[in-house]
């Protein structure tokens, strides 16, 4: 949310924060824990600009309080689960890499199907029948829609009533 001077803004009651929470409840229910330390090591770095960082393995190490092996694998399933992506960049004699955290960690839509099988499904859509996790609709003066196809949609809470009667 920008004004006209391009700074970050949000209106009044507003909440933000990086963290991407989404992608934080699919590595837990996937029981991928030292993902899940790694990507807060990660979002921890991360500017308001842009979401791209580039901590050391040492630095990673430091924030998540895990070892080389445990990091090495926390990011290998960060990329299986499409949550990020990384670059190597030459930085002198060295080279250093580039971590690009992908929104799909904020937005469920954009999830791979190695992560979909762990999102908390919460509604249906009347319109396209898709099974959909909080991060998939809002709400509307006529009620809840579906982001992807603007279609209507209806909680699991209540189908599960109706079978009731």
């Amino acid at each position: 949310m920008n004004n006209e001077n391009g700074d970050f803004h949000l209106p009044k009651g507003s909440l933000y924060t990086p963290f991407p929470v989404p992608a934080y409840q699919v590595l837990g229910r996937a029981k991928q824990y030292n993902a899940q330390k790694v990507l807060l090591a990660l979002v921890s770095y991360m500017g308001k600009s842009n979401n791209a960082v580039f901590p050391s393995y040492t630095t990673i190490a430091k924030a998540a309080g895990l070892g080389r092996n445990s990091i090495s694998e926390g990011l290998k399933v960060l990329h299986e689960y499409g949550f990020i992506k990384s670059v190597k960049y030459p930085n002198g004699i060295q080279a250093r890499i580039k971590y690009f955290i992908q929104f799909a960690c904020w937005d469920t839509g954009r999830m791979n199907e190695v992560a979909q099988p762990y999102k908390r499904i919460v509604a249906k859509c009347f319109a396209c029948r898709k099974s959909l996790s909080s991060g998939e609709f809002a709400s509307s003066p006529l009620g809840k829609v579906h982001w992807g196809c603007g279609g209507f949609v209806y909680s699991k809470k209540s189908e599960k009533k109706r079978r009731d009667y």
